[in-house]
């Protein structure tokens, strides 16, 4: 990425979107040179503001679907743009790891938060993200390739609590997401989701197995889940002594009226 002026950096990507839309030759010329750039862009966060503008409209879901209608053979340029898009999202998590610990050297706590900090790294993972929605890369996504890098990536972003802001709260949220849907269906994806859970715990502070093992266990022993039932109750009007009230609110959730004898005593009277 060259430092020039913001108009020359605006000038040319509208130059390349123009370029786009003269012929499918061009928009994979420009997505491959877009790809080749990704690790500079996150160097030069700073003056890549029209860099991920343009990988962001030309790795849109309707952008690929449209693609591939086309050709399907253009997939495997998707599946290692997303290689590429988790590869900066794992060394920048590492890089933004290293700022925090010069942080705590120094002594500097959470309240002087840079609002820019993790800038590009909201960039990839919105487009990753985007990405994941389209079909064939949603399948690959969840077949087990991707499953280390996105438990990886959720674990460091997880640490960078003096470094918090807006940005990375969202990079956390859109990467846990993520992180749910790659064990949500079928047996295949939970067998690697806890394949990459163990293998990760070999290099993880103690928060982190404990993180980790929570999750192995709420698959292999989900927690039940408990209807809803509603329930009439009906009083003995003999029993008013004992049970006050005339529960006119009939029916009664279950999960209103709680567990024991006591909280329906506690709600009705």
């Amino acid at each position: 990425m060259v430092r020039t002026s913001y108009k020359c950096r605006q000038l040319s990507a509208k130059i390349l979107q123009a370029l786009v839309l003269v012929s499918d030759n061009n928009y994979y010329r420009i997505v491959e040179l877009l790809k080749e750039c990704l690790g500079d862009s996150m160097k030069h966060e700073e003056v890549s503001e029209q860099y991920f503008e343009i990988l962001g409209e030309l790795l849109a879901k309707d952008k690929i679907d449209e693609i591939v209608r086309k050709n399907q053979e253009n997939e495997d340029l998707y599946i290692s743009i997303l290689s590429g898009l988790f590869e900066q999202v794992t060394l920048k998590c590492i890089a933004l790891g290293y700022v925090q610990k010069k942080k705590e050297r120094l002594g500097i706590d959470g309240l002087y938060v840079d609002m820019n900090q993790g800038k590009g790294l909201g960039e990839i993972i919105d487009i990753a993200s985007n990405m994941i929605q389209v079909d064939f890369i949603k399948k690959e996504f969840k077949s087990g390739t991707y499953t280390y890098a996105t438990i990886k990536s959720l674990l460091s972003i997880r640490k960078l609590f003096l470094l918090k802001n807006k940005t990375l709260i969202n990079c956390e949220n859109k990467i846990n997401k993520m992180f749910k849907e790659i064990n949500s269906d079928s047996d295949e994806e939970k067998h690697n989701f806890i394949l990459a859970c163990i293998r990760l715990t070999e290099e993880c502070d103690k928060q982190e197995v404990a993180f980790l093992y929570e999750h192995i266990k709420n698959i292999i022993d989900p927690v039940k889940h408990i209807p809803n039932y509603q329930l009439n109750l009906i009083k003995n009007p003999n029993h008013e002594i004992y049970l006050r009230g005339r529960m006119s609110k009939n029916p009664y959730s279950l999960k209103d009226l709680g567990a024991s004898m006591r909280d329906v005593l506690d709600k009705i009277c």
